[in-house]
């Protein structure tokens, strides 16, 4: 495999300084072939100067800019930046996330040596180095979403999250905020369903893979740094869309267990939904 293998790919919306940080980092590694940078901010919604910033500071021809003009949401601006993309391997990377070549190079290395590979990712912290628990996490139910919800329940372990066992462990799901993946494993699934806007795409991209037969691996001794709330955002127009990403969520995996009733479990946990992503 040539030593230039990956394909980075960076969705950007007013993201500030850390976009730059972000892709610095990323552009340090000889692993990484190309950097697409898609930019989801319109010219109204457009607060800072971090493209532009970006255009002039970074002279390198693995970085390319593109965009459509208006935002189109978290998942289909990667499905686009992917369709273009050249790597066997796909990086997708929060510009909030300052990724070293050392600790990309580990886990490209873990994932290469994985069998039946689907995703990998790495344990995310932030600037304390605490730990993000939603690198590693289950499917979410109606049990699971409760048991989050009660404190006692959640430390007994009924909750959404699951604990680091061992430095490479299978998991249902891993954030989206940074995953490594086979191009072709993410072509085949045709990405990120774009029936979600922002939120709860990489939990259903990971439930796809695993239906596939393709795992999800976190390397939990490989630690990156997350800090999240980069991008500027009206909370509750996010909190909208959060809201109906798992709507959406549901309807695919979990109303038809419930039958008629499925509407007002629905209706229950969209009002817990917002306590923990």
């Amino acid at each position: 495999m040539s030593q230039a293998a990956i394909s980075a790919i960076v969705v950007a919306y007013n993201s500030g300084p850390d976009l730059l940080r972000c892709c610095r980092a990323v552009l340090h590694s000889p692993l990484v072939a190309e950097l697409r940078v898609f930019d989801n901010a319109d010219a109204a919604q457009r607060n800072d100067h971090s493209i532009a910033e970006l255009r002039a500071t970074i002279d390198d021809p693995r970085l390319s800019i593109s965009g459509e003009g208006q935002n189109i949401g978290f998942g289909p601006a990667v499905n686009r930046a992917a369709a273009q993309a050249k790597s066997p391997w796909l990086l997708l990377l929060n510009p909030d996330c300052l990724l070293p070549a050392a600790a990309l190079d580990a886990l490209f290395h873990r994932a290469l040596s994985q069998r039946n590979i689907g995703i990998a990712s790495v344990q995310l912290v932030d600037a304390h180095g605490a730990a993000d628990p939603n690198c590693m996490r289950f499917d979410l139910s109606l049990l699971r979403l409760i048991g989050q919800a009660v404190p006692g329940l959640a430390r007994l372990g009924f909750g959404i999250y699951q604990a680091a066992g061992s430095p490479w462990q299978a998991v249902p799901a891993c954030s989206g905020a940074l995953m490594l993946i086979p191009r072709t494993a993410f072509a085949a699934l045709n990405g990120f369903d774009e029936a979600y806007f922002l939120h709860f795409e990489d939990l259903d991209l990971c439930r796809r893979m695993r239906a596939e037969g393709l795992g999800v691996w976190v390397a939990s001794e490989i630690q990156v740094r997350h800090d999240k709330g980069g991008s500027s955002h009206d909370h509750s127009v996010v909190n909208q869309h959060k809201r109906a990403s798992f709507a959406h969520y549901f309807d695919r995996y979990e109303a038809r267990k419930f039958g008629p009733a499925a509407g007002l479990i629905k209706r229950i946990l969209l009002a817990l939904i917002l306590r923990w992503r």
